[in-house]
């Protein structure tokens, strides 16, 4: 429940490191559930960004370290001004830096393990996939409509949709999605009316649809007619649970979305159907007995916890109703023991306050402590009873942070995550957050992890892809200005970044979501690739990267390739 940001916030592009991959930026609130990741900048006596909960263990002192910002996000509302005059591309010889050697790189991997089996990481992929495949392609082939003229094209997206689900992140971009949302257009063009694909259409190609390019969003009225038909239909939906409380869930937030900024736009009672239409539904996936609708349960949980807090419930009342429902459901103890540790970890930084360490009241540290203790006795007897659901080993990181414990029990928690899904690179990302200066580890730690990041190759999960923590991420004006030019001209750094990102497009090459982040980031670090990423992707990039046509434009001057 705790994450880089808001649950219910705008999806973002995703963060630089290539996993923060929630959907894309669209004029909706984010449906995935977020999951918990370290605060961050706990220790800066700078003003921080708007972030909901940079927290520190009380003793830390106040440093320097300048806060990071968040994932790379376009700013639609109020786009930082570009300004026409920057000169372009100057390209600045990085410092030279010894590699590490093979024996340094085999210590280093000796003392923190980390776990990549990779025949286990294929086999999730593909039970995934089965399951997704399943409860769409194999419902649908027992209807009418698979002996329509349009079933064909039907199949074709529903199979392309399982193809992008087998990932755990990341699923709304990259070429699966790529695929997915071609198919998913073609199916309606060929006259296809099922459920499914129709709330498909509304949630990924009318709301947000990366090819839309800088065209305004759908008016709220407008997204209701969309969500109202979605919703009208959903009790006659044949699909099991695990596809339905999607639809449901989406209805209900975006109709509070769109009443919140157009009161009116509701008709009287259609909020309350929504929202009992979802847990209604919501109690039917709590239900089931199979490990992957149990995770699903899990995330949902956490997501309505965490949206009925945002509606004003607060959080320990939002998780009262959610655990009431899972009671009433008989789910299984692992599952509500997760949720209440994502609850309180959230609860908890929610008590230290959004300040800096010396802004931190003695009440606050208190709670802190005693929520975080809690949690940790949760998630601990979570894992034990389900060792294999990887979300109760990844969010004690965040834990161990916040009570400082040692590095060893960190460790611990990240290979048990890393075991449980050879995928799981938000586990990757609390643990960099772990390493960082500021909190208990070094540069020269981070940089160690990055190399060991590379090294497992998981093109896939895109691991490979991590980036230190400390870069500010928040817009791409920022990203690429001159806070981070250092950064990004340490060799140690950008030698780590290219290799990444070049090996991973040559396994995808087709990607435009990468391709698109990998320009940015040669533009910020100055690097002549820059013209040769942003002329590959051939005039179509992922357009949610940025906020406006001005802004992309002005990104190829900088690469040396505008008016081409």
């Amino acid at each position: 429940m705790v994450r880089s940001a808001r649950l219910i916030a705008l999806a973002t592009f995703g963060a630089l490191t290539g996993c923060n991959a929630q959907a894309p930026p669209t004029s909706e609130p984010a449906k995935a559930a977020k999951t918990p990741v370290p605060p961050r900048h706990p220790q800066s006596s700078a003003p921080a960004r708007e972030a909901k909960k940079p927290v520190t263990p009380v003793a830390s002192a106040p440093s320097a370290a300048s806060p990071p910002g968040a994932p790379l996000t376009p700013v639609r509302d109020k786009p930082e001004a570009v300004e026409p005059s920057r000169p372009p591309l100057v390209v600045e010889p990085p410092r030279f830096t010894v590699p590490p050697s093979l024996a340094q790189r085999q210590k280093v991997d000796d003392r923190y393990p980390f776990p990549q089996n990779t025949e286990k990481a294929k086999a999730l992929r593909e039970e995934r996939r089965v399951a997704a495949n399943k409860a769409s392609v194999g419902v649908f082939d027992t209807l009418p409509g698979a002996k329509a003229p349009w079933a064909a094209a039907a199949r074709r997206a529903m199979e392309a949709n399982a193809a992008r689900l087998a990932r755990t992140q990341s699923k709304a971009s990259g070429v699966e999605y790529q695929e997915f949302h071609e198919a998913l257009k073609a199916a309606v063009e060929a006259g296809c009316d099922d459920p499914l694909v129709e709330y498909w259409h509304v949630r990924f190609v009318l709301d947000s649809n990366p090819d839309r390019g800088w065209d305004p969003p759908a008016s709220p009225a407008r997204q209701i007619e969309w969500y109202r038909k979605v919703l009208a239909r959903l009790p006659n939906t044949p699909y099991p649970p695990s596809v339905r409380v999607h639809m449901a869930w989406n209805t209900f937030v975006y109709f509070d979305h769109a009443e919140k900024k157009a009161s009116g736009t509701l008709r009287k009672g259609e909020l309350e159907a929504a929202e009992a239409a979802f847990w209604k539904v919501f109690r039917e996936l709590a239900r089931e007995k199979d490990r992957l609708s149990q995770q699903e349960t899990v995330d949902r949980a956490v997501a309505a916890v965490s949206f009925s807090h945002d509606r004003g419930l607060g959080w320990e009342a939002g998780w009262r109703a959610a655990d009431k429902v899972l009671a009433e459901a008989k789910a299984p103890e692992w599952v509500r023991l997760s949720v209440e540790g994502a609850m309180l970890i959230e609860w908890a930084w929610e008590a230290r306050g959004r300040g800096f360490a010396n802004t931190v009241t003695p009440e606050g540290a208190r709670l802190l402590v005693e929520r975080l203790e809690k949690a940790r006795g949760s998630l601990a007897r979570a894992w034990e009873l389900q060792p294999n659901a990887p979300d109760a080993a990844r969010w004690m990181i965040p834990v161990a942070m916040g009570l400082s414990l040692d590095r060893d029990e960190m460790e611990k928690w990240f290979r048990r995550a890393m075991e449980a899904d050879p995928d799981n690179e938000d586990a990757c990302r609390a643990k960099m957050e772990w390493l960082q200066p500021r909190w208990y580890g070094s540069r020269e730690d981070v940089l160690e992890f990055q190399g060991q990041c590379y090294r497992t190759q998981n093109w896939y999960a895109h691991i490979p892809l991590l980036l230190d923590e400390t870069v500010d991420e928040r817009d791409l004006q920022t990203l690429a200005g001159p806070k981070n030019a250092a950064y990004f001209r340490d060799r140690r750094v950008w030698d780590r970044i290219r290799a990444g990102y070049e090996g991973y497009l040559t396994a995808y090459p087709d990607d435009r979501w990468v391709r698109t982040r990998y320009a940015i980031l040669c533009v910020a670090a100055g690097q002549r690739a820059a013209a040769t990423q942003f002329e590959a992707l051939k005039g179509r990039p992922w357009t949610f990267a940025f906020p406006d046509r001005q802004t992309y434009e002005d990104f190829l001057r900088r690469a040396g390739v505008a008016g081409k």
